[in-house]
């Protein structure tokens, strides 16, 4: 409880009054059940001369509480009633202790306010330098994205009204085999459906929208939302962008990043990979890399080790868009083409190339280091060559550290993915 000034003034106005009167004068003066104020109605003033202006007081200060009653306030009523009460009918030792109880309650309540008051500014300080440290390790942690390949929630696309032109969404399905996919205007009315299947190894699929709505019409250029049937109820219903994180802003909301040319919340981010022109696990020691022994890896691996053997042949997987054109190039050490292929991905994203040497002029190559060069690639993070495996050993070289997979070396920088290896 905190000092009543206004109480407090009127009780030093009772004690002058009281002295000044000629007569006994007894005030009984009783505090509302909120304890911030002086209840008019059970207070009583008898005896003396001033009586009427004592009243008057006691109603004044009624009217005007402030923000509570305190001890010393209590302990002047108390002194006022014992200095001014009736010689012939004094105060009697129950009312007396009665009223030193409850003064003995009153400074109780008051240092346990205070103890409450202090312990909550306390907390409130711990909490908010909590907050501040976990803001500040947050804003730190999303610095490490800058560079890296990420998967976040997208639900808007921004249409450009070119006519020939389409949009790809990304959806993932979930445990559904299919579903539809709404392209809904800034009124929320439908203005294109699309039907979503054959998902990949991800429960993923894309789609693509090229501007025109059910009726046939093309849809003016305007930034439109994407709604999957279903989505309220299934969480494993929604639509996705991958791209690379090229910027970190962080604002009043959170912290937002760009991503292929836009600016999403950190806070939507599905999965985050090594981009392949990235050495994210280059600084991985050989201690720590010896925790991917019997992991299974995803390398990035542009390089062909030909030795121009009878039946030679080598398998090329490309990393690339579900069901989308793949074209690869084959070239020597000096960076001349000797072939080229194209493919089709299929539904899990990858495209496969087989090459037994073949050449662009019919003839067969010579022994050596060929390179595979993935059309694209250098616009689009996600267009790459590589190879997956489960590691079975970690070695270090020159300072740098190697995974064995398929009895092969490579540089732990070249990891793109880990998971654990299937029985």
């Amino acid at each position: 409880m905190s000092d009543v000034s206004s109480v407090s003034a009127s009780v030093s106005q009772l004690a002058a009054q009281a002295a000044a009167s000629s007569a006994a004068t007894t005030v009984s003066a009783s505090v509302n059940a909120d304890g911030t104020s002086i209840d008019p109605s059970t207070s009583t003033v008898s005896g003396g001369s001033s009586t009427s202006s004592i009243s008057s007081a006691l109603a004044s200060a009624a009217s005007s509480p402030s923000s509570g009653l305190g001890e010393t306030d209590f302990l002047k009523l108390l002194m006022t009633q014992l200095e001014n009460q009736d010689p012939d009918n004094p105060m009697d030792d129950t009312q007396f202790i009665s009223e030193m109880a409850q003064f003995q309650s009153l400074e109780s309540a008051t240092t346990m306010s205070q103890g409450i008051t202090n312990l909550n500014s306390t907390i409130q300080n711990s909490v908010n330098s909590q907050t501040a440290d976990a803001q500040t390790l947050s804003n730190a942690s999303s610095v490490s994205l800058i560079g890296k390949q990420v998967t976040m929630k997208e639900s808007n696309v921004d249409w450009t009204g070119q006519v020939g032109s389409t949009i790809p969404i990304n959806v993932h399905l979930g445990n559904n085999d299919q579903a539809q996919v709404q392209i809904l205007d800034s009124n929320g009315n439908v203005v294109k459906t699309l039907e979503a299947t054959g998902k990949n190894a991800q429960n993923s699929t894309t789609v693509s929208w090229d501007g025109t709505t059910d009726a046939g019409t093309q849809a003016p250029a305007g930034s439109y939302t994407v709604n999957i049937v279903g989505q309220a109820t299934d969480s494993s219903l929604y639509s996705f962008v991958q791209n690379m994180v090229t910027g970190v802003h962080f604002t009043s909301s959170g912290t937002q990043l760009d991503i292929g040319g836009q600016e999403l919340s950190a806070s939507d981010i599905l999965d985050v990979t090594t981009d392949s022109s990235q050495t994210g696990f280059s600084d991985l020691s050989p201690s720590s890399a010896v925790a991917l022994i019997g992991k299974q890896v995803r390398l990035t691996d542009q390089t062909i080790s030909f030795g121009a053997q009878a039946n030679e042949s080598h398998q090329i997987l490309v990393n690339a868009t579900p069901n989308s054109e793949v074209n690869i190039g084959i070239t020597d050490s000096n960076g001349n083409m000797v072939e080229a292929y194209q493919a089709q991905a299929d539904a899990t994203g990858v495209a496969t190339f087989n090459w037994n040497g073949a050449q662009l002029d019919g003839t067969y190559a010579s022994a050596g280091q060929y390179q595979v060069v993935v059309d694209g690639q250098e616009n689009n993070p996600s267009l790459y060559p590589f190879t997956s495996g489960v590691v079975q050993g970690v070695n270090s070289l020159n300072g740098a550290t190697y995974l064995t997979v398929g009895g092969q070396s490579y540089n732990v920088s070249d990891v793109i993915g880990v998971s654990t290896a299937s029985s």
